[in-house]
C-alpha cells in the first residue's frame, strides 16, 4: 500500500516537472520579447533624435537594429515592419545612398501590398 502510494506521488511529481519544464521556456521567451520591445523603443527614440538633428549617417545603425528587432518580434512579413523600413530607407535616401534606399522602399511596398494597407 505504501509502495502504491509512493508510485502515485512519483507519477504526479514527474508530471509537475514536465509541466514546469514546458513553462520555463515560455516565461523566458516572454522576458526576451519584453526586452526586445524595450530595446526597440529605446532605439526608436535614438533614431528620431539623430534623424531630427540631421545626423543621417548615424541614424542608419539604430534604424537597422529596429528593423532586425521588429523582424525578430513580429516576423519578416509583419505590417509592423513598414514604418521601421520606411525610416531606414529615408535615412539612406538622406545620405544619397539611393541603391539601398530603393531596395528598402521596394520591400516596404511589398509589405504594404501583402498586408492590404
Amino acid at each position: 500500500m505504501v509502495k502504491n502510494r509512493l508510485s502515485q506521488i512519483m507519477v504526479h511529481f514527474s508530471g509537475l516537472i514536465i509541466i514546469a519544464s514546458l513553462l520555463v521556456p515560455i516565461a523566458a521567451n516572454d522576458n526576451d520579447s519584453n526586452e526586445k520591445l524595450v530595446d526597440r523603443r529605446n532605439l526608436q527614440q535614438e533614431f528620431l533624435e539623430l534623424y531630427d538633428a540631421e545626423r543621417f549617417i548615424q541614424s542608419i545603425l539604430p534604424a537597422s537594429r529596429i528593423v532586425t528587432l521588429t523582424e525578430e518580434i513580429y516576423g519578416e512579413r509583419s505590417f509592423k515592419l513598414i514604418t521601421p523600413l520606411n525610416n531606414l530607407a529615408s535615412a539612406y535616401y538622406m545620405v544619397e545612398d539611393f541603391e539601398h534606399a530603393q531596395l528598402i522602399f521596394l520591400r516596404c511596398i511589398e509589405l504594404i501590398e501583402a498586408n492590404q494597407n
